[in-house]
């Protein structure tokens, strides 16, 4: 398994995007203010603590096969340019991982299922397949 980026930050509004670097899609909206994850084919938008509670911690994983914490989002990502960009919703925080242009499978583990602090982020994790 390889640590491919990190970073400790503020998120405004409480919102982390995974999404490709060029992606200029509006970011999904939430179907009910329980759920933390929603996706669609070319981001994963989660909630986490809130800047104004603290920073969140982000990991970035290649070919791990489980994150720490609890699973909280499984499924597919589109990242035509082969970089993934993990950023708060204005833009202020942002990392840049190289994963590979394609579809590639995605999971997150967080610390908590409400104000998470720290996350995982795995790509082409080598575990066992849960839910699509």
């Amino acid at each position: 398994a390889v640590l491919a980026g990190e970073m400790t930050a503020g998120f405004q509004f409480g919102v982390l995007v995974v999404a490709d670097d060029e992606a200029s899609e509006e970011i999904a909206s939430w179907l009910s203010s329980e759920e933390q994850v929603t996706a669609s084919h070319a981001s994963v938008v989660m909630r986490v603590l809130h800047q104004q509670e603290g920073e969140v911690q982000v990991k970035v994983w290649h070919g791990r096969d489980s994150g720490s914490g609890v699973l909280v989002f499984a499924g597919m990502i589109d990242v035509p340019t082969g970089i993934v960009r993990i950023s708060d919703v204005v833009m202020s925080q942002v990392l840049r991982v190289p994963v590979g242009k394609g579809c590639h499978r995605i999971e997150m583990y967080a610390n908590s299922t409400v104000e998470a602090s720290e996350i995982s982020v795995l790509f082409d994790p080598t575990g066992p397949q849960f839910a699509d």
